[in-house]
């Protein structure tokens, strides 16, 4: 919650519009932050779909110790939007693209430059290496 205020105060310092949506059964939060969508229960994938495709850029803040990927890179590698994420090992990926993808520490100086970056297409060949067919087929393979 304390990086998500930190982007927030920079997304409102530099008048980004923003739409936050949280997860969490934390009644104290939706208290204390009216300007952030709180659900208690997970929503459904449907509602997520829809928001992703109402926006450029999509949030990703992982978890302390938390190693992989969420599934919010691959929702901007298909559906071609921006991502800001705090994972750091998003850089060893093949679809990285620093015009793309915003890795986030203490720099949210950046976010602004960033988001005026001109979105870079991805290569399909790229993309098809995540798509579940691919890697069923290459589970199966091996």
């Amino acid at each position: 919650m304390k990086k998500l205020l930190e982007i927030k105060e920079a997304l409102i310092k530099n008048e980004i519009k923003y739409k936050f949506i949280v997860i969490s059964g934390n009644k104290k939060y939706k208290e204390l932050y009216n300007d952030i969508t709180f659900f208690s229960k997970p929503i459904k994938y449907e509602t997520i779909l829809t928001e992703i495709g109402n926006t450029n850029c999509i949030l990703d803040i992982v978890q302390e110790g938390q190693t992989g990927l969420t599934w919010r890179p691959f929702e901007a590698l298909f559906f071609d939007k921006k991502l800001i994420t705090t994972n750091k090992s998003i850089r060893d990926f093949d679809f990285y693209n620093k015009n793309n993808i915003l890795v986030l520490d203490d720099n949210y100086d950046e976010i602004i430059s960033f988001l005026k970056l001109p979105y870079v297409k991805i290569d399909e060949k790229i993309k098809e290496r995540y798509k579940l067919e691919y890697w069923i087929a290459n589970f199966f393979n091996d």
